[in-house]
């Protein structure tokens, strides 16, 4: 009986609490952000949304994250110039509701009163990222979650 309990501790930890392996804190958490950027090689504009989302994450590390995606009129590549677009830049564009470039989402998440265009599009526009971000990091998030990956270039 005693090779039992001592293997019982063992398993589930000391005060009966299981412990194992976690990429991620079992505390709760305030959310963190997702800072969707939409553009092209060829909009004016966009080299001043590029530094606004830079001092965003400068302002908030490990706490926004960024990704670019090249859509839409400005994105279209000539002859000898890089294609940045993906295959699933347009599907993703098309479901923000965006009416100009550079636009942004925010956790895709619609922030009423700022949104870029109708009334309930997840787009905002240059201007509004901060404010939308700051909304958000304060919110405890209802779930932890993380993940690792590794990729084979061959």
């Amino acid at each position: 009986m005693k090779a039992f309990v001592v293997i019982l501790f063992f398993l589930v930890g000391p005060l009966g609490v299981s412990t194992g392996q976690t990429i991620v804190g079992t505390s709760s958490e305030n959310k963190k952000i997702i800072l969707e950027e939409y553009g092209g090689i060829y909009c004016v504009y966009c080299p001043e949304g590029n530094q606004i989302a830079e001092s965003i994450l400068a302002d908030y590390p490990g706490e926004v994250f960024r990704i670019n995606i090249e859509e839409g009129l400005y994105a279209n590549p000539e002859a000898g110039d890089p294609d940045f677009r993906s295959d699933y830049g347009e599907a993703y564009l098309n479901q923000t509701g965006l009416v100009g470039f550079p636009a942004g989402t925010i956790n895709r998440l619609v922030f009423p009163g700022i949104e870029q265009g109708n009334a309930g599009s997840t787009a905002l526009g240059r201007a509004h990222w901060s404010e939308a971000v700051e909304q958000i990091l304060d919110e405890q998030s209802i779930v932890n979650v993380a993940a690792t990956a590794t990729v084979d270039y061959e």
